[in-house]
């Protein structure tokens, strides 16, 4: 490896550790000592059956002792993800572990846990494996691996403006529930969103600027202004609607975004090797008897 592709490959490690710490304190008690985080119905573990009657997706409702073995598995491969131990292979497990276990209760869907989820999933299946862990995998291809997560977070700033492209959105509507249910506080609320105008600014603002981070994240000169504008608006909605641990994420996604040291080179991708039957153009130049040549015309004479 070269300097850069170790580079990017030590900070996808410490995304690793990253994302496994938020989703090991979001699924177990270290919940309870974060506060404004949205808290399960108390079972030991995230997803733990309560008891009650319920209907899993689809009409497919798994044993409460199956349910319960699964909490656990999920919560000891977000240990390993965590630690870097089979990081790839836990990584996934979680990630699978987790949407079975929502599958029973799906109601209680959350989209922090949703978007945790597949952030473990797509770390696992790159280099994010084989850097700062206990037992590192061997190291593949660290540019794809960056350009995997970059567009996986660019897609979810281009979705949530898509997402916001209907009437009830942009009249304010949806604003206006959301401040008159009392989901929305604090001082921006009550400066911005008390009047009709503030409501209508805020409701086309936020897609305005959620559009605007995907191309200014896209292009290397402009990836500062770009990261600058999403940890705003990440503070804005933090301070505003308190998103779980969301913004917390966005905010630690957002490191792949930062440009590398410029005197680091650009990363190249390993290739494999010539094979030893390969031969090269040179070589059947050299090999190739052409018109010109006394091979070609059979010995002298």
């Amino acid at each position: 490896m070269n300097a850069a592709q170790t580079y990017e490959t030590q900070r996808l490690g410490a995304l690793r550790i990253f994302v496994g710490t938020l989703l090991l304190v979001r699924t177990t008690p270290l919940l309870y000592l974060v506060p404004g985080l949205r808290e399960h119905h108390g079972g030991p573990l995230f997803g733990w059956p309560d008891g009650e009657l319920h209907i899993g997706l689809a009409g497919v409702t798994l044993p409460v002792f199956a349910v319960q073995v699964l909490v656990v598995l999920r919560t000891i491969a977000v240990v390993l993800f965590l630690a870097g131990v089979f990081a790839r292979a836990a990584g996934l497990a979680a990630a699978v572990l987790g949407y079975v276990v929502w599958s029973q209760e799906p109601f209680s869907f959350i989209f922090t846990l949703h978007t945790l989820y597949l952030t473990t999933a797509l770390l696992a299946l790159g280099d994010a494996v084989s850097a700062r862990a206990l037992l590192p995998a061997r190291v593949r291809s660290p540019g794809s691996s960056v350009a995997l997560m970059r567009a996986f977070i660019l897609s979810i700033y281009a979705w949530s403006a898509v997402a916001k492209l209907h009437h009830r959105w942009l009249d304010g509507s949806v604003l206006r529930t959301l401040r008159d249910a009392h989901y929305l506080s604090g001082p921006i609320v009550e400066h911005l969103l008390r009047s009709e105008a503030g409501l209508r600014a805020a409701a086309w603002g936020t897609p305005l600027l959620e559009a605007a981070v995907v191309p200014l994240l896209v292009f290397r000169r402009t990836r500062p202004m770009g990261i600058v504008i999403a940890c705003i608006l990440h503070a804005t909605f933090e301070v505003s609607l308190h998103p779980d641990v969301f913004g917390v994420l966005m905010v630690g996604l957002l490191v792949v975004f930062w440009p590398r040291p410029a005197h680091l080179p650009a990363i190249e991708e390993q290739k494999s090797p010539p094979s030893s039957r390969t031969w090269t153009q040179s070589q059947w130049k050299t090999s190739t008897p052409n018109e010109h040549s006394p091979a070609s015309h059979g010995p002298a004479p």
